[in-house]
C-alpha cells in the first residue's frame, strides 16, 4: 500500500482564516491589556498605601464630590436632580 503524501499548506491557510486569525491576535492583545491593568492598579494601590499626602488628596476630593451630590439632591425640581459633572 503507497500512501499518499499531503501537499504542505501553510498552516494559516489550512487551519485558520484571516478573521480567526485577527479573533486570536485580539484576544491576545485584550488579555494583554488586562494585565497591565492590573499591574497598573497594583502600583497605584501600593503607592496609595504609602504616601500620606495622596490619601489625604484623594480623600478631600472625594469629599467634595459627595457634598456636591448631597446639595444636588437637596436641589432638586419635580423630582429631577440637578445634573453633575
Amino acid at each position: 500500500m503507497i500512501l499518499k503524501q499531503k501537499k504542505k499548506i501553510p498552516i494559516d491557510q489550512e487551519y485558520f482564516s484571516k478573521a480567526t486569525l485577527k479573533e486570536y491576535r485580539s484576544v491576545n492583545y485584550g488579555l494583554a491589556f488586562r494585565k497591565l491593568g492590573w499591574v497598573v492598579r497594583t502600583i497605584f494601590l501600593l503607592e496609595y498605601c504609602n504616601n500620606k499626602s495622596m490619601r489625604k488628596e484623594i480623600g478631600a476630593a472625594t469629599t467634595k464630590i459627595e457634598s456636591l451630590h448631597a446639595v444636588c439632591g437637596w436641589i432638586s425640581f419635580d423630582g429631577q436632580h440637578c445634573p453633575v459633572g
